[in-house]
């Protein structure tokens, strides 16, 4: 075995340190405040927000990104562009999969 893969074996094994309680809860605020995004658009509702990310929708949808390229391509999924970056309208999302009457 090389001396490398020795080390790494070595530093996998170990147990992590036990956390106080208190430590835990200052870890969870933290985390939520990274979940909130560099925006603060996650504690908008979905449904309320004008727009989304390609990897947004997919993730709220259920559908693929190429499924959603498709939608836009034929007309059915409304989209703008920003630069580069290509944002979905939610409500058209919505009614895509019919989520909305």
């Amino acid at each position: 075995m090389h001396p490398r893969q020795k080390e790494k074996l070595k530093a996998s094994s170990s147990v992590p340190p036990m956390v106080s309680a208190a430590e835990a809860d200052a870890d969870d605020q933290a985390s939520s405040t990274k979940v909130m995004g560099k925006r603060g658009l996650s504690s908008i509702p979905f449904s309320q927000r004008p727009t989304c990310t390609i990897t947004e929708g997919c993730t709220a949808s259920g559908l693929g990104r190429s499924t959603l390229y498709s939608a836009m391509r034929d007309g059915r999924l409304r989209y703008s562009k920003v630069g580069k970056r290509t944002l979905l309208n939610v409500s058209s999302l919505l009614q895509l999969i019919g989520a909305v009457g």
